[in-house]
């Protein structure tokens, strides 16, 4: 029976696996603004633990804002972890578009220079 309790969760998570944030429409890393180019980066996150109380993480738009980045977009792919105790409660790549100019401010933040998401 649990057997079966896990297998259902991982297919329902699994058909899950797709942006839960985006934008209109489909995302352009060639995409011009008044203020020039636009590019996308990433970061990755596993945090917190199962049978634990964590926090996710900051969306994008939130962290990049600290630090004075404009976001243009943003998507977050959630990843399938494991639900054993002691297994991350999140994992994601958080992604967001923003322009070129203010690509290093990004990478101090912890992001990654990155291919547009994945939108299938």
């Amino acid at each position: 029976m649990h057997r079966l309790i896990a297998f259902v969760f991982l297919v329902v998570v699994s058909l899950i696996d797709r942006p839960v944030l985006g934008m209109d429409g489909p995302p352009n890393a060639d995409a011009e603004t008044g203020t020039g180019s636009l590019v996308w980066v990433a970061k990755s996150y596993s945090v917190g633990e199962q049978c634990r109380r964590y926090e996710e993480p900051p969306t994008p738009e939130t962290e990049l804002k600290l630090v004075g980045v404009e976001v243009y977009a943003e998507v977050i792919e959630r990843k399938i972890a494991c639900l054993a105790c002691g297994c991350p409660s999140y994992v994601a790549v958080h992604y967001a578009e923003i322009r070129e100019s203010d690509l290093e401010l990004s990478v101090e933040s912890g992001f990654e220079r990155s291919d547009p998401p994945n939108r299938d």
